[in-house]
């Protein structure tokens, strides 16, 4: 993609860098850098809300546009140079804008754009050639102190100080190795019995009351005050902390590792609870593994569930089958079942919700009642809380949805504005990154379909495909940037890179290889004028359409036919002798040069040339405005024009001899009455002569 200067006369002369200063302006002072460096210890000065954006400086070095800025609205924004949108980073606090170039400008004056809907600044940006090096200035003044840089690199050993005053005590380290035996000590005085913990059958306690109810309850361990105390046919449950297992009876095969685990169980089976009261509540629920502080505190029936974290599955009561790692993880779980959540927070707030599946901090932190969910990330699906059915994977993908159905989203901040929309589809970074309410949209690739709000059934495959679009619906769009200017329009197909990118508003336009025009409808566009030079189409030579017309191509590349009906025309009138300039044409046999026809092919016409001599408006002329070629459709016109004339001339020359004819027949006529006229009076004649010698 190239960026081709605009058409300004002003042109700065320097370097292959640009300043542009805005009228009532002045360059901000330094401390917006030095701020940056020292993380934001200062306050920047609060920007009005009714202050216009400006663009108040801008730098070019190679293919990165620096810009600097004042009253610039929050992201996103969208940075456009000669309305080409370019991909950046913005720190809204210092407001600044860093963007990619896709290739380095020439010389010449751009106009640069960064907008947000209405909101827009604007600033005309001029590079020129690269000048000589100019003389080095005075030395500058001293400037203000900067801020304080990087560690420095560790310098030589210095000489020894003086002893410092003694530290406190550390904590105490790990026991050492066994030491040497030493030599046998005395023969002390005899002293008090320990008492035996072993109590039989396998059974072990150490502790005041623990396991102090046993009957017939084999292969248990309790360690603690408390520990086990009331079990009493229960088997092979070990217990370590002060009242952990307090109030099992029955229930075999626990493990509680900390004070008041499991405290209240009484017949459940198969828990494990590690940390203080984790599983305090599980009264008869079996299979649950809880690992930390309060974890899984409050369950009192809910079977194989497991909690790695503080206050994991913390209000977890029924539920079963529920994995939580991470602290306060599936925090607010009471019955849901089969959820899976990883990372702090994650399912936080689920409730009865099930078969949800969340990996990241704060991924699916609001689902309450929502099923069948996946988010992978930190914040997917964070405010997700009956939706049920998506899937979001990456950081604060799906972050926003409440309610929405069966979306899929893979990339950051993908479908991040979704709040009720169902079945989208969104792969890449922040595709479908506004979606509010749209349904069956298709985004893959970054950015793609990134405005859109409440379209629906769009697809849009490519970086910044369809990325304008706010409620069209029904376009499909694949390629980088393809329909990337479409808002409203409908029903629209763009195939290739940029595709359709002109286009904004109109519905029913197909675009291949070709940008299209802005606000047209019902249009079919394939190719690039200059860039394809040949066009190939299989399935029509060879096929007869008996009932079809001929199809003309003018010399923007328009497909048509030629209409005949009066109801198209205006201003009819005889041709006359308007024809007569056919009469002057000079019919040519000829063949066409090597590189349009290399078999040569012999060819019989007319020279457009000529032709335009004799009647400008036989000829049709190309883009340039150069003759093409002769309109032979305008030439059969005229001739049948010239032969019905001379048809005319024919049947009142046969009219003619047919009178002649008659004449002639009526003359014949004549000649034989005077003939026998003659004969008789001769016959008369001789007969006198005879009687009257």
């Amino acid at each position: 993609m190239k960026i081709k200067p605009t058409q300004h006369p002003a042109r700065l002369p320097g370097s292959n860098s640009i300043t542009t200063p805005i009228a009532g302006s002045r360059p901000r002072s330094l401390w917006l850098p030095i701020l940056a460096c020292l993380g934001f210890l200062l306050t920047v000065p609060s920007m009005r809300a009714d202050s216009p954006p400006q663009i108040l400086k801008t730098t070019i070095s190679g293919t990165t546009l620096n810009i600097l800025g004042q009253y610039l609205p929050t992201g996103p924004l969208v940075v456009k140079l000669n309305n080409v949108s370019l991909s950046f980073t913005y720190n809204q606090t210092a407001q600044t804008i860093t963007a990619t170039l896709p290739s380095v400008p020439p010389a010449g004056t751009y106009l640069l754009t960064v907008s947000k809907s209405d909101v827009k600044a604007t600033a005309d940006l001029t590079i020129g050639t690269t000048g000589p090096q100019g003389p080095a200035g005075p030395k500058g003044d001293k400037g203000d102190q900067g801020a304080q840089g990087l560690q420095g690199l560790q310098g030589p050993k210095g000489d020894k100080g003086d002893p410092g005053a003694q530290g406190l005590q550390g904590p105490l380290g790990p026991q050492g190795l066994q030491g040497v035996q030493g030599p046998k000590g005395e023969k002390g005085d005899p002293g008090t019995p320990a008492p035996v913990p072993d109590l039989g059958n396998g059974n072990t306690a150490v502790g005041k009351n623990a396991l102090s109810s046993l009957t017939t309850g084999i292969n248990n361990t309790a360690t603690g005050t408390s520990a086990l105390q009331n079990d009493t046919t229960g088997n092979y449950n070990t217990a370590n902390g002060a009242n952990a297992l307090i109030s099992n009876t029955t229930g075999a095969g626990n493990t509680a590792n900390g004070a008041n685990t499991l405290i209240s169980n009484t017949t459940g089976d198969h828990n494990t609870a590690n940390g203080f009261q984790s599983l305090f509540s599980n009264t008869s629920g079996g299979g649950n593994t809880a690992n930390g502080d309060s974890a899984l505190i409050h369950n009192t029936t809910g079977n194989n569930n497991t909690a790695n974290g503080f206050e994991s599955l913390y209000s977890n009561t029924t539920g079963s089958a529920n994995t939580a790692n991470g602290a306060f993880t599936l925090l607010n779980n009471t019955t849901g079942e089969a959820n899976t959540a990883n990372g702090y927070g994650a399912l936080g707030q689920n409730t009865t919700g099930t078969d949800n599946t969340a990996t990241g901090q704060g991924a699916l932190a609001s689902n309450t009642t929502g099923g069948a969910n996946t988010a992978n990330g930190v914040n997917a699906l964070l405010n997700n809380t009956t939706g049920n059915g998506n899937a979001a994977n990456g950081t604060s993908a799906l972050a926003n949805n409440t309610t929405g159905n069966y979306n899929t989203a893979n990339g950051f901040a993908a479908l991040y504005s979704n709040t009720t929309g169902g079945g989208n589809t969104a792969n890449g970074p922040q595709a479908l990154f506004s979606n509010t309410t749209g349904f069956n949209n298709t985004a893959i690739g970054a950015s793609a379909l990134g405005n859109n709000t409440t379209g629906v059934a769009n697809a849009a495959n490519g970086n910044f495909a369809l990325f304008s679009n706010t409620t069209g619906y029904q376009n499909t769009a694949s390629g980088y940037g393809a329909l990337a200017h479409n808002t409203t329009g409908a029903n629209n197909i763009a195939l290739g890179i940029q595709a359709g990118s002109e286009l904004t508003t109109g519905d029913n336009n197909i675009d291949i290889g070709n940008q299209g025009v802005a606000g047209e409808g019902n249009t079919i566009r394939i190719g690039t004028t200059g860039a394809q030079t040949a066009a190939f189409v299989a399935g029509i030579f060879g096929a007869t359409a008996a009932s079809g017309v001929a199809v003309y191509v003018d010399a923007n590349g328009q497909l048509g036919t030629l209409t005949s009906s009066e109801r198209f025309k205006e201003e009819i009138k005889s041709m006359d002798n308007t024809s007569e300039a056919i009469l002057g044409l000079r019919p040519v046999s000829f063949r066409y040069k090597n590189e349009l026809d290399p078999q040569g092919i012999p060819q019989y016409g007319l020279v457009a040339e000529e032709v335009e001599k004799l009647n400008p408006d036989l000829v049709a002329r190309d883009a340039q405005g150069q003759i093409y070629t002769v309109r032979y459709e305008a030439v059969n016109a005229m001739l049948l024009n010239e032969f019905l004339k001379e048809h005319r001339r024919v049947q009142e020359l046969e009219k003619g001899m047919q009178n002649l004819g008659a004449l002639l027949k009526e003359q014949e006529s004549l000649l034989q009455n005077v003939n026998a006229r003659l004969e008789a009076a001769t016959f008369d004649g001789t007969s006198d002569r005879a009687n009257h010698p």
